[in-house]
């Protein structure tokens, strides 16, 4: 345990390093986390190569940006975008989870029925936690209690006000340390304390809710 909230410190630190050192953080508002979240959504199909990816930021190739592209690179040379918005997402708000994952929702989610696959839950949660791979088919089929093979935003929500500890319960249980030392604090921060059972969106301590 000591473990895991020790790599969180490490993850959020590197973050804020390479975003710093590439110059990526800074005057990143809330209003530009959406703002870069609707355009990686718009270009989704699209995977971006390190110079692709510098084009794509307006900044020039260098070692950083090259160790930042790294972070998102699984197989080959490319980047899916919308993990390096969420990576921003954590870097700039590492306390407010439930922002993250709402904004990671939104690129991710089928416009017809706003919905997400496992694979793309998969996706969000390992760019979330830091970690090269997680296995969500147990969370996944918890959440998706239809088994329509798809999920909401609301029906995460939903489940973490009844799991709260639900990454310890669901994907750390049969790991002992992460396979990296890159994670944010899943089991603490999804905070659910201010949930409205009959308005399904989540919110933090302290953050205002939309008016209807």
């Amino acid at each position: 345990c000591c473990l895991y909230f020790c790599s969180v410190c490490v993850y959020t630190v590197f973050l804020n390093h390479v975003f710093s050192m590439c110059r990526l953080r800074t005057g990143t508002t809330d209003t530009v986390l959406q703002q870069q979240a609707s355009r990686a959504r718009n270009i989704w199909g699209y995977r971006l190569g390190l110079e692709d990816f510098a084009q794509y930021l307006d900044l020039p190739v260098t070692d950083m940006l090259t160790e930042l592209h790294s972070l998102f690179n699984q197989v080959d040379g490319q980047i899916d975008v919308r993990e390096y918005v969420i990576a921003l997402s954590v870097a700039c708000q590492p306390s407010k989870a439930m922002d993250t994952l709402r904004l990671a929702f939104g690129m991710y989610e089928a416009k017809e029925d706003r919905a997400i696959v496992e694979k793309e839950l998969a996706s969000i949660l390992r760019t979330a936690l830091g970690v090269a791979e997680v296995d969500v088919t147990e969370l996944f089929s918890a959440i998706d209690t239809l088994d329509a093979g798809k999920i909401t935003h609301d029906d995460f929500c939903r489940f973490v006000v009844q799991h709260p500890d639900f990454a310890q319960e669901y994907l750390l249980s049969s790991r002992e340390t992460p396979s990296t030392p890159h994670t944010i604090p899943l089991t603490n921060g999804f905070s659910v304390d201010r949930y409205n059972t009959e308005e399904p969106t989540c919110s933090l301590p302290g953050q205002k809710r939309k008016e209807d």
